[in-house]
């Protein structure tokens, strides 16, 4: 749907495109080829002539790696929003990460994001296992999935990267329990508790927020500690009250995501998280992924 979307609004001739957060629902590559055809669309490849494009996005890389120019946007959420002067794209996003306008003097967030290098390799030899799986295979009529065995490491976050279509949602599901395997099984010889946050979710429900999270998470969590770590950073608090069929899509995403981790669980799995989310909700999970893991003694 994205991709036909987006190639229904570039097959058009027109003096300028507008495309609204392109990215969502691409894998790496498609973000990769898009930002390309982007490029080329600027630069009047071929026949066709130059045409400027204005993209609002959320992906940094992209836009570093797509952008001549960069404007940001800050304010309050749902109040106000300002616009900044335009940027270079290097100085564009310097300044976001920092939070800081330098030419007009503007600090739009207190805290800076700072991007620390990854923990170094471990020694396997002496890792404490989680869990094994061996062999699985999963077939639909057109598709086929096939998984050789693995291991998860105990306190270990684990990132699944791969094309739209190749299984990395049913994985996922098979790992959660939500589906059954052909052949094999989710875990060798052990009973794990796992919390699942699926890809694709969904409005129906008339509850409204805090008793949602509760029926979820399958407890009553709302203790400080709690709020402190995982509600109020991502600003789920000011949303208990409200019904989830009154949520847009960001607070939709937001409220899975604290239904999954508000649970107590050997196992987080996480299926996109940071769909709808805009760069420090993004930040922010990633951060809250790590603390609830750590705290839990889990895996994500």
């Amino acid at each position: 749907q994205q991709r036909f979307a987006i190639a229904s609004v570039l097959i058009k001739e027109a003096d300028i495109y507008i495309i609204d957060e392109p990215c969502t629902f691409l894998d790496v590559q498609k973000r990769i080829k898009l930002a390309q055809l982007l490029r080329e669309r600027v630069q009047g490849f071929g026949n066709e002539k130059k045409c400027p494009i204005l993209v609002v996005e959320h992906d940094l890389a992209i836009l570093d790696y797509l952008s001549d120019i960069i404007q940001l946007f800050y304010g309050v959420p749902h109040q106000f929003g300002i616009i900044s002067r335009p940027l270079t794209t290097k100085k564009g996003i310097n300044s976001y990460l920092i939070g800081y306008l330098k030419a007009e003097n503007i600090e739009f967030r207190e805290k800076e994001y700072n991007f620390k290098r990854s923990t170094s390799g471990r020694t396997w030899s002496k890792a404490k296992i989680f869990a094994r799986y061996g062999n699985i295979s999963k077939t639909f009529e057109s598709f086929n999935l096939s998984v050789k065995p693995g291991t998860i490491y105990a306190s270990e976050i684990l990132g699944i990267v791969g094309e739209n279509g190749c299984g990395k949602s049913t994985f996922a599901k098979i790992l959660a329990g939500e589906l059954q395997p052909d052949k094999g099984s989710e875990f060798e010889g052990i009973q794990a508790k796992v919390s699942y946050k699926p890809q694709y979710i969904t409005q129906d429900s008339s509850q409204i927020v805090r008793d949602f999270i509760i029926e979820r998470a399958q407890t009553y969590n709302f203790s400080e500690e709690i709020l402190r770590i995982l509600y109020r950073p991502l600003g789920v608090d000011k949303l208990f009250n409200l019904q989830i069929s009154d949520l847009s899509g960001g607070e939709l995403q937001r409220v899975f995501i604290c239904s999954c981790l508000a649970k107590r669980a050997d196992l987080y799995i996480l299926d996109e998280p940071s769909a709808y989310l805009d760069v420090e909700e993004r930040i922010h999970i990633g951060q809250i992924i790590r603390t609830i893991t750590k705290k839990n003694n889990a895996v994500a």
